[in-house]
């Protein structure tokens, strides 16, 4: 069976109608969970960002530690 994105189907198709269309593009995922050819891909047309390295920003733990502020200065815009 193949791929959604060999049948021009999901979320990879999509990303490169939006990058020919002139949007840039910044793929998150973390590192364990990221798709191979997507990951490729963004690193190619856009931004590949694993979060592992960033999981304080985003998460908190309750009744403990309270989610960082996001800094972007880690990374460049896809643009």
């Amino acid at each position: 069976m193949a791929k959604g994105s060999e049948c021009g189907e999901g979320l990879l198709p999509a990303l490169e109608d939006l990058h020919r269309a002139g949007f840039g593009i910044e793929v998150m995922s973390w590192k364990h969970s990221f798709n191979s050819d997507l990951r490729a891909w963004a690193v190619v047309h856009g931004e590949a960002i694993e979060l592992d390295a960033h999981v304080r920003e985003p998460t908190f733990v309750e009744g403990g530690r309270a989610a960082e502020r996001v800094r972007h200065k880690w990374r460049r815009n896809a643009c």
